[in-house]
């Protein structure tokens, strides 16, 4: 079977989307006319699914203190060389009304591991506050925990926050960092 046969063998007019392992694999040896075309009908597929614009999203890194021992993360709870911080309610919502005047579409809210009852109240007070920015528009990302595995009332309340946060879906994006707001960083901006 040849590179064209395979790849007309997907999209809208056959319904079909599924390849055998040995296409696969020619697909994957693609070189030359034969990887343009591969490249060429991939492009077709994504423009007939999604958009063709770059989302930005804004990432606040608002903690690194973790509850978490894994040992590849450099902000593992018992790791002694890192300077801990957290950002102020105001630093973060500075950060988020940044975005919207940047024209971000979602920050995506960043911390380390943590699932207590203090942690998710504070969580989802912030997310409050910044769907309050422009009627709710800019969309909310959290990387914050895994949920805990037994239905707990910090666990419904956490269940709650995230699917508050998750009211607008959100495309691929590429990731623009916020980082701590200090007041060198606001001098810089002036």
């Amino acid at each position: 079977m040849t590179i064209t046969e395979i790849l007309n063998k997907v999209g809208p007019s056959t319904g079909s989307g599924t390849f055998t392992h040995e296409e696969i694999k020619l697909l994957l040896a693609a070189e030359g006319d034969d990887k343009k075309l591969l490249f060429d009908k991939a492009l077709q597929t994504k423009l007939a699914h999604l958009d063709n614009y770059v989302h930005l999203r804004g990432l606040i890194e608002y903690s690194n203190i973790c509850t978490k021992y894994c040992l590849y993360c450099g902000v593992r709870c018992k790791n002694p060389k890192v300077e801990r911080y957290t950002l102020s309610d105001e630093e973060v919502i500075e950060c988020a009304k940044l975005a919207h005047e940047l024209g971000y579409g979602s920050v995506a809210l960043q911390s380390g591991e943590r699932s207590d009852a203090a942690f998710v109240d504070k969580i989802t007070h912030l997310v409050k506050e910044i769907k309050k920015i422009d009627n709710g528009s800019l969309g909310i990302t959290l990387s914050l925990a895994n949920k805990p595995r037994r239905p707990t009332a910090v666990g419904l309340r956490w269940a709650r926050t995230v699917t508050y946060s998750a009211s607008k879906p959100q495309t691929k994006t590429f990731i623009i960092r916020f980082t701590r707001v200090t007041q060198s960083t606001i001098s810089r901006r002036a």
